[in-house]
């Protein structure tokens, strides 16, 4: 970030780190700065999302995600949808909006699918999406360890299972 200070794409990839940190209020900040060098950007928008949703603000997520003046490309504007309206109990509309994320981006988005499901307690079908994501050799199954929204499986064996099959180092 020294070399590059207005790459908005390598801050990005910053304030991921700090959110798979749980360290959201930094991540909020760090985020401020990338804005106003590209307010339009869609990664940015992203990432936003994921503090929000990850800093339990599921009401400020929604309304984010909700409006279409927020950036965010259609895959990850259903994806915060389902997770914030499923936290904020409106099951109907956060299984909707998960259709429409797999409708959107279909297997490509295992990994992705096995997030939300994770976040909807859905263990079977969170550790389907993992398994499916791994046979697919899924480039998001690097952040496998440390994604938050796996949390509620992370103890499952088929989960331990397929972590020890990626060969993480220790």
């Amino acid at each position: 970030m020294t070399l590059d200070p207005e790459n908005v794409r390598l801050r990005g990839e910053m304030i991921k780190v700090l959110a798979y940190a749980r360290r959201y209020s930094e991540a909020q900040m760090a985020v401020q700065e990338p804005r106003m060098l590209s307010p339009n950007s869609h990664d940015i928008g992203a990432r936003m999302m994921e503090i929000l949703i990850g800093s339990g603000r599921f009401e400020q997520a929604r309304r984010a995600c909700e409006s279409r003046s927020t950036p965010l490309d259609d895959d990850d504007r259903h994806f915060c949808l389902a997770l914030a309206y499923h936290a904020l109990s409106r099951q109907a509309d956060a299984e909707r909006e998960l259709e429409l994320f797999k409708a959107t981006d279909g297997d490509a988005a295992a990994y992705f699918n096995a997030e939300i499901y994770a976040q909807f307690g859905t263990k079977s079908s969170a550790l389907h999406g993992l398994a499916q994501a791994e046979q697919l050799h899924d480039a998001a199954l690097v952040e496998l360890r440390v994604d938050p929204l796996l949390d509620p499986i992370r103890t499952e064996p088929q989960f331990v299972a397929i972590e020890g099959r990626l060969n993480f180092p220790p």
